[in-house]
């Protein structure tokens, strides 16, 4: 038997799209994924614990980073840490969540976070710094 332009290899029966149904259904895709950008926030963070003289804000500037997010990092003079930092949610969340977790000598005793929708970026890259 021959196959038909609407019959596939294994022969299932498939009905004719036209063009403009499937240029419009990407017009829609592409609409959709537009109103589905994430939104940019700014997290003012305050860590608090054993996270000086350990190499907390090197770590913090690395995995910063690592997630391409912007802002800074400094130590202050009570013993914390405060970290600005700017990008997309669920990037900073994850971000949050490697800062409670993954440095090897670092107590976190307490995580304290401002969180403010921005709409543009005002870092161009994220750094530590000492004022």
């Amino acid at each position: 038997m021959e196959k038909s332009e609407s019959e596939s290899e294994d022969g299932q029966i498939f009905a004719p799209v036209s063009v403009e149904i499937i240029a419009q259904k990407r017009s829609e895709i592409r609409s959709a994924n537009a109103t589905k950008k994430s939104e940019m926030l700014r997290y003012e963070i305050t860590v608090t614990g054993n996270v000086q003289g350990i190499g907390y804000r090197y770590f913090v500037e690395r995995e910063a980073q690592k997630l391409t997010l912007t802002g800074w990092v400094r130590n202050l003079s009570n013993g914390d840490v405060e970290i600005m930092a700017e990008g997309e949610k669920d990037i900073l969340e994850n971000f949050i969540s490697i800062l409670k977790t993954k440095h090897r000598w670092a107590r976190i005793d307490d995580v304290k976070i401002i969180k403010t929708e921005i709409s543009k970026k005002e870092f161009s890259d994220f750094k530590i710094v000492f004022y």
